[in-house]
């Protein structure tokens, strides 16, 4: 069954961008920063549809191989492989409570692109002020 959805994920994408350690010192980066980002788009390569998550919290939730406890809706670890992209939007509207005004949060990605640069070379761009890091593209 593994070695289907590896084969599946080889004649998708004509690359792997980012390796386990790759993605695992992005996801420390994030921690390790005094800014939680959040309304993070997770993007897996067998979904159609994108996830909402934030950052992880904290290093437990960190792994070799997955991350933990950062997307609703998934249940349970998410092996770094099956990542296509990741987008942290520069901007998100939310209502505290029902029926109250929405507040505007934006998020700075200033700190993070420092660090990514410090560590190594990751494969991010921005689209219309939006950060996206990718695991893989056609």
């Amino acid at each position: 069954m593994l070695a289907n959805k590896d084969n599946a994920i080889r004649k998708k994408f004509s690359g792997l961008l980012m390796s386990n350690q790759k993605w695992k010192n992005f996801f420390d980066i994030l921690v390790n920063l005094s800014i939680k980002y959040d309304k993070i788009e997770y993007k897996f390569i067998f979904e159609e549809k994108t996830f909402i998550g934030s950052s992880p919290v904290s290093k437990k939730d960190i792994w070799d191989l997955a991350i933990d406890n950062s997307v609703i809706g998934i249940g349970g670890p998410i092996e770094y492989k099956h990542i296509e992209w990741i987008k942290i939007p520069s901007k998100y509207f939310f209502q505290p409570y029902e029926n109250s005004p929405r507040k505007y949060v934006k998020q700075d990605f200033t700190e993070l692109i420092k660090r990514l640069n410090e560590v190594g070379k990751f494969p991010y761009e921005f689209q219309n002020d939006d950060f996206f890091i990718y695991g893989y593209k056609e």
